[in-house]
This record gives structure tokens, sequence and C-alpha cells, in this order.
């Protein structure tokens, strides 16, 4: 990885085995000015407990934290990804871990459940539990879907949050795509971190009931992009505009890179990290492209790793047969039996910029609907409804959504084509606010003159 300089920090020391409290202090002068090499080996003979130790070493010595490096890929969430694989003894890295019920339990548990949020009562209450002999409690309840509930927990050795999605049936089509995708594609910024997934927890207990699986995920603090486009006051800036649709598309391009389509882009699904990163979330809508699938027959080996094939051995393709995702944000061809899911996306992150600057649902019965679309997106008329103010003047922004929003997919963009537009604009690489506009405008225009 390529090296950062940071605060060191409890976080940072998230370690895989244990050592003794004088081992800490022996290793401290060490760490001040260590290579990030060598700081990477610290970390793997230091145990949770010796975090806090270390940290006070350093502060005995009179040597005040400051800054040192530190492999920038590490985050708490893929550290302790690596912990648990030593724990399962994985040697693989290219899929997620499967934890098994066995290494699971439960500390104490009150009998009052957590309050009620969207009209879902929750399954459970406060819980102290333990994964692999490490203590976490379950804090909180945060929503619940048509086959699970969410909870905010806190892996307490470090004090860092998770969410945990607890699954009520034992072949979730969640849990059968979490473990056929690769790994890698979690690790990105703009993509929600996966953990683990703690498997076929009914068959050793009712604790648990009516959860069957759970999936631990990192947690994301400041809330949906739903609600930055709905919050009064000023106009978002085309600066905030651009840098927010630059990480929607550069998160779609490494999953559609990695060959999967997400099938339900919505603002509810896009949350802000703390650096004010858009990460892409609930891929329980997902597909992976057939390209990358091989059927696995979940009941009968719930615990075999699927194999996936490369891209050079079948032909790519990126149809699916199912329709799923949320109405508002359908594309035309949403519906048939197949059709092309990335260049759905493509279409539905179309509504997401239009959304950002006219927090208006466009294709609301009301405006046409979907009627009202031509293979070079949206009409002039049409743009000039008087409730679409927010974009008067900006012809280079409808230019761009108007090639998101093709009638015919096959003359949408790419997520990978968009990416390389981003890169490909000094202007904007630099922050310009007219650049943003300018070369989108230009991949719009490429993408009509070409088709």
């Amino acid at each position: 990885a390529q090296a950062a300089r940071r605060p060191l920090t409890p976080s940072a020391l998230v370690p895989r085995s244990g050592m003794g409290s004088g081992s800490s202090v022996a290793v401290a002068g060490a760490v001040r000015n260590c290579s990030p090499d060598v700081l990477e080996e610290v970390i793997s003979n230091l145990s949770y407990d010796s975090c806090d130790r270390l940290l006070k070493a350093l502060d005995i010595d009179g040597n005040h934290l400051g800054v040192v490096p530190v492999p920038a890929a590490v985050s708490p969430a893929s550290m302790l990804t690596t912990f648990w694989r030593k724990k399962l003894g994985q040697d693989d890295a290219s899929h997620i871990p499967m934890v098994k019920p066995a290494d699971l339990g439960i500390v104490s548990r009150t009998t009052k459940k957590f309050q009620g949020k969207g009209g879902h009562d929750p399954w459970f209450g406060p819980t102290a539990f333990t994964v692999f002999g490490e203590r976490w409690t379950l804090d909180d309840f945060l929503g619940a879907g048509a086959f699970g509930q969410s909870y905010l927990a806190t892996h307490e050795p470090t004090g860092h949050r998770y969410v945990l999605k607890f699954l009520s049936r034992d072949n979730d089509r969640e849990l059968q795509f979490l473990q056929q995708a690769p790994f890698q594609v979690f690790q990105h910024p703009n993509v929600i971190s996966y953990v683990g997934i703690i498997a076929h927890i009914g068959q050793s207990c009712s604790s648990w009931d009516p959860a069957r699986n759970i999936v631990v995920m990192e947690a994301v603090p400041n809330g949906e992009l739903f609600d930055l486009i709905t919050a009064e006051g000023t106009p978002m800036t085309d600066g905030t505009m651009r840098r927010l649709v630059h990480d929607i598309i550069n998160g779609m391009a490494e999953l559609c890179k990695h060959g999967i389509t997400h099938r339900d882009l919505k603002p509810d699904n896009l949350l802000i990290d703390e650096n004010g990163q858009v990460v892409i979330i609930d891929l329980g809508c997902a597909n992976l492209i057939q390209w990358l699938q091989q059927e696995v027959d979940m009941s009968a080996s719930p615990d075999r790793t699927p194999q996936l094939k490369t891209q050079d051995s079948s032909k790519f393709m990126r149809e699916q047969t199912s329709a799923i995702g949320t109405d508002l944000y359908h594309a035309p061809e949403h519906g048939q039996k197949t059709y092309d899911s990335e260049r759905a996306d493509v279409f539905t992150t179309g509504i997401l910029i239009f959304l950002l600057k006219q927090p208006i649902p466009p294709f609301h019965p009301y405006f046409g609907g979907l009627k009202v679309l031509t293979d070079e997106g949206a009409s002039a008329s049409w743009w000039a409804q008087k409730e679409f103010a927010q974009f008067s003047g900006a012809d280079q922004l409808k230019a761009l959504i108007n090639c998101l929003w093709s009638k015919d997919p096959e003359k949408r963009p790419s997520f990978e084509t968009l990416q390389a537009a981003m890169r490909a604009d000094p202007e904007a690489a630099a922050g310009g606010p007219s650049g943003f506009w300018t070369q989108f405008a230009s991949v719009g225009h490429t993408c009509m003159v070409k088709l």
C-alpha cells in the first residue's frame, strides 16, 4: 500500500496475535520512526489490549504521538477481517470470511427490545456477545427490510462501530452474492467495507431467532445522500455536486470492473463518510455479471467457497433476468425479461445528478413519466418547466443528464467511459467549477455522435 503519514491511534493498531505489556513498552521506541513495512510487522504482533499499552508507553517516554507512517490502506474493518481470517485458518483473501456459529456467543441480553423505527418492531434489545472471544455490544436498532434487520454495534476492544445486518433466510440472495463477490471490491473508498459473515447461526441455538445469518460491515457516520438532497438552505454548489458525482461514478466503475451491477441505486443507498465521500451501500439487489458466476448449491454445501471464472473464459454478459429496484429510479427498460443492468444503473445515476441540482423526482407522472424520453434524453420543452428552475442556463449539465437518459441503453456511456472522462480533463481534476460540466458535456456529445 502507498505509505501515508497519519496519527498513530488504537484504530490503526488493530492486531492479530497476543503480546505482553512489557513488549508494548519495548516496541514503543521502534514505532516512532519506523518504515511502513516495519510498522506492519509490529502491528502483526500486537493483541487488541496491547494497542492502549503501546500508546501509553509512547506517552510515558515523553514523546507525543505526532505522526507515524502507516500503510494508507489499513483500516479497522480490513484489519478485523484479517484477524478473523487468521482465527479461521483461512489463507484465501479473495472472498469474505465465513465465521461459524460456534465462534459466536451471548454474554448478556435484556428482555426489553430497542425502540421500533419505520413501523418495524426490532427482534433484539441491548445485547453483549462475543466473536472469537472478543466482546461486542448491540447498541441500537437502525431499520428493517423485507428479509432482515440492521443494528449498530460496537467492537469493544477497539471502540470501532459497525453495522450488523441480521438476515432471516438461510439462503438469502444477499448472502449468496457476498459469498460469490470478489472481496477486493469492498476495499474501495466509495464502496461499503464488509468485515465478514457469521453464517447459519440458527443451527446451534435459538438465541438469535428469527435471524439465520449476520453480515458485519463498517458503520458510515454522516447519514444518507437523501438527507443532503432534501436539506433546506443554500443550494448545493457546483463544486460539491461534482465531487459527489465523481464519488458515485468511481464507486460504480469499481463495482462494474469486478462484474457487479447494483440495481437499486438511490439516495437512501448512498452514505456520506467522515471524509465527506460517498459510500455505496445495500448490495442486496446486486447482481454478478454472468462471466463471474458459478452456481453453487448453498443448502447442500453452505461452507463451500464459490469459484469465480475469469473474464476470458466466457462471453461478457451484463443481462439479468429479474426486475429489481425502486420505482422512482427505474430505467425505461426495467421489467423486460433481460436488460443491461449496468446501463440501467447509468440511467439511475442521471436521476441522482438531477436530484442534486433540483430535489424533485424527474419522472413523476406529473412531469410525464418515462414517456417523455427519446434516444436524446428529455426535450428542451420538458427541461423548461417552471419546476426545474435550477437548471436554467445549465446547458452542459442538461447535456450530461440527457446522455445518461437515452431511451436506448446502448447509447448511454458505461461507468468506465464516465470515469475515463473524469480523468482526462485537467481543469476538472484541479477542481475548476466549469471543468465538471465541460468534461461531461463532451462525453455526452461523443456518445451522441458515435451512436
